[in-house]
């Protein structure tokens, strides 16, 4: 029997490797759910030796690898393989068509594993980088169910709705960034190298400041200290977050949950979590994988641990006799209308049709809610500025009238 090298996952959602022998990989797959583990990965000694003969610069083309060249390499090798071609020759098309150097390297990876008798699936193992575990399984399923190219469709539609909705993000919150970076900038200017030069000149003419002055005035005194503390948190801050984020799980938790709490800003990111996790498991769930294992894979997807929570809660519900609709109403995140819509395509067996509805609802509305949304912003950041630029020239024009009416 060959030796295989695992990779599982147990219900709380903690991975373990080993080695075993087996039969196949379908034996083995079974043994380990019979003990309530999922198998992620399978390598058999042939793969597992293939696996670890890739290129020398192996690990730096895993990453940087554009979404909008991953898109057209799917959507290259679907419609060969609807056209009959082999995946072999299908994959050696999308190398000769790839323009990318790091995607035409990964893709010729593939093309020698599977030339040398492995699925496509296990090969894409190699790039955990590029392919993420949601890819794999959906291929995975499609090789397993003979429908290759409806699982590479499945994916091709998931990254290019990602797509959209990352730029419609991205283009939307540009403007008022730059705003708010801007009118921190100059108000910390303004009250450290301008205010200041106007304070000699008003102490000099000993005539009394009105209160509004000694106030600004006084702020301009904070600023001279503190303003270089200032600059350097504008740039570390969100520096030091993100590698608080990435290795403190109750930091992570605590920073999605104040995210989803904001006002205006914390519904949006609620339905842009939820708006992944639909087409995520709708995906997942028409391609064949059983609902269990996919919720343990997109528990992720929406990139907020909050969420992460409730799909493992929602999990657990289902494993003691819930049905998924119950799991979801014991959680906050989920919306009304999620719920709702998961009952109805529980009752009528079509679960994965209600996900892609929801997820299409939320396609829509996400663009006109950031379009709101920021519509708010930028005259509330306009009218910040007014309202700054307007006391410090109250300020300085109070003392000077109050002068000019003494030398009457």
């Amino acid at each position: 029997m060959p030796d295989y090298h695992y990779v599982l996952m147990d219900k709380s959602g903690s991975t373990r490797s080993g080695r075993t022998a087996a039969a196949s990989e379908a034996e083995l797959e079974a043994a380990f759910a019979a003990q309530g583990l999922w198998l992620i990965e399978a390598t058999p000694g042939s793969a597992g030796k293939q696996a670890t003969e890739l290129p020398r610069h192996a690990g730096w083309i895993w990453g940087g690898v554009k979404r909008r060249d991953l898109i057209e390499a799917f959507a290259q090798l679907q419609f060969q393989l609807m056209a009959g071609i082999p995946v072999l020759t299908a994959l050696e098309g999308t190398v000769a068509d790839s323009e990318n150097r790091r995607l035409r390297h990964i893709f010729d990876s593939l093309r020698r594993g599977v030339e040398s008798g492995n699925m496509l699936h296990e090969c894409m193992r190699q790039f955990p980088r590029v392919f993420t575990p949601q890819m794999i399984s959906v291929v995975r399923a499609g090789e397993s169910s003979g429908r290759l190219p409806e699982a590479l469709a499945e994916i091709r539609k998931y990254l290019e709705w990602v797509d959209k909705l990352v730029k419609d993000v991205r283009q939307a919150s540009i403007y008022p960034c730059i705003l708010v970076l801007v009118l921190t900038m100059f108000i910390m200017l303004l009250f450290a190298f301008v205010i200041p030069k106007f304070v000699g000149l008003l102490q000099a003419t000993n005539v009394p400041l009105p209160l509004l002055t000694i106030v600004v005035i006084e702020i301009s005194h904070v600023a001279q200290r503190v303003w270089p503390v200032v600059l350097a948190a504008l740039f570390l801050g969100p520096v030091a977050v993100g590698l608080a984020y990435r290795h403190s799980k109750a930091f992570a938790f605590l920073y999605d949950l104040w995210k989803l709490q904001l006002p205006v800003f914390g519904e949006l990111h609620r339905m842009v979590a939820l708006a992944r996790f639909c087409n995520t498991l709708g995906s997942l769930t028409r391609a064949g994988i059983p609902i269990l294992n996919a919720l343990d894979l997109c528990r992720e997807v929406g990139d907020n641990r909050v969420l992460e929570q409730a799909v493992l809660g929602m999990r657990q519900a289902i494993e003691a006799g819930e049905n998924m609709s119950s799991g979801m109403r014991k959680h906050r995140i989920f919306s009304n209308l999620l719920v709702r819509m998961v009952a109805v395509g529980e009752t009528t067996g079509r679960l994965d049709e209600v996900l892609n509805t929801v997820g299409a609802y939320y396609e829509d509305i996400i663009p006109r809610r950031i379009k709101q949304v920021f519509s708010i912003v930028e005259p509330s950041i306009v009218m910040c500025l007014i309202f700054v630029v307007g006391t410090v020239a109250l300020s300085v024009f109070l003392p000077l009238m109050a002068l000019m009416d003494s030398m009457r």
